[in-house]
């Protein structure tokens, strides 16, 4: 945290407070977790439940994680900053109802006739930040925490080398193995794995900006989330019996979540399919009806020509036709003599 001063002091004097009873405390700050955890079940009390895990885990991100560590050398996203607290309080942010309740609007055609195909939602449009707000919230961690690589205790050449292999003092057989592993291979290539650190962070924050590159900047998102929390977080080291916290690959991963879309209807691939299918089905219908015309046609040309109604020309010819419709089922007509020829 660098030398003393105003925050250096109070999480010192809380943390003499806190030794003092250590037990009483950890019960005090399991129950109020869980309180909060079992609140969000209901939708009762959904906006206090949320604003308060949003203090929550602002209070503790500050005293319990001293904002994350991001302050102390060699902070890096691959070794869990920005710190989970400031991500579970990111999430309640996201999820916390806005006052009006109101849903961002999707865009209508031209003239307001028909309303253009529905936009996709996400969980966070309904939320106190909105849609844009949530996105560049993401954007803002990503960047911001991403650009610690810059600090040239991380890019170092056996700087990511040394932090990996330090994390597997404690651990299990197979993470310990994995760690070692994973020191070995980045030994020596501290500089190129610190800046392709910082060059996917960046493009996961800039791209979740446009709604056209938001699923894959989640997607890269989640998939960095989950390599750093199984390679520099060894699963929050939750195996070595004295993790307080999963760490920050699983709070990324559910933010992620909460910002991905849902289409509200079909997507544009289907609704091209559903309409080359009708056009299809239109051109055969017609086909059939063209086809049908045809031999309804035929058939009747067929059925003038077997009938006898005298000479061509005849008035009883004529007569006849118009009088009686002549039909496979009616017998052929004799010229009447008293009209004459």
């Amino acid at each position: 945290m660098g030398p003393p001063n105003v925050l250096t002091n109070l999480i010192h004097t809380i943390a003499l407070h806190i030794s003092a009873h250590p037990t009483a405390w950890d019960i005090f700050f399991v129950v109020v977790q869980a309180l909060l955890g079992v609140a969000l079940l209901s939708h009762r009390f959904e906006t206090v439940v949320l604003a308060g895990s949003t203090a929550w885990g602002i209070m503790v991100w500050i005293v319990g994680e001293g904002l994350g560590g991001i302050l102390v050398p060699q902070a890096s996203i691959l070794t869990g900053a920005p710190g989970s607290a400031l991500l579970y309080s990111a999430i309640s942010l996201v999820l916390l109802p806005s006052p009006n309740g109101s849903v961002e609007p999707s865009t209508n055609s031209p003239g307001g006739s028909s309303p253009s195909p529905p936009a996709a939602s996400t969980p966070a449009d309904s939320g106190l930040l909105g849609q844009m707000g949530s996105r560049v919230m993401w954007a803002l961690v990503w960047i911001s925490t991403s650009l610690l690589e810059l600090e040239s205790a991380n890019h170092a050449p056996n700087a990511i080398s040394a932090q990996i292999s330090a994390n597997a003092s404690g651990e299990p057989w197979l993470i310990a193995k994995l760690d070692h592993l994973a020191a070995s291979a980045t030994l020596g290539k501290g500089t190129l794995v610190a800046f392709a650190i910082l060059l996917l962070g960046c493009l996961t924050g800039t791209w979740a900006l446009r709604r056209s590159t938001l699923r894959p900047a989640l997607a890269l998102g989640i998939i960095l989330a989950i390599i750093y929390w199984v390679l520099g977080q060894n699963f929050g080291a939750v195996f070595t019996g004295g993790s307080t916290d999963p760490n920050t690959g699983p709070a990324f991963v559910l933010l992620a979540l909460c910002l991905w879309p849902q289409s509200t209807g079909p997507s544009k691939h289907a609704r091209q399919l559903v309409g080359r299918f009708r056009k299809a089905s239109t051109l055969r219908h017609a086909a059939d009806i063209r086809e049908n015309y045809l031999q309804g046609l035929a058939q009747h040309s067929k059925n003038i020509g077997s009938c006898n109604f005298g000479s061509p020309g005849s008035p009883a010819r004529l007569l006849a036709m118009v009088s009686k419709p002549c039909s496979l089922a009616n017998p052929p007509l004799r010229p009447d003599p008293s009209l004459g020829s």
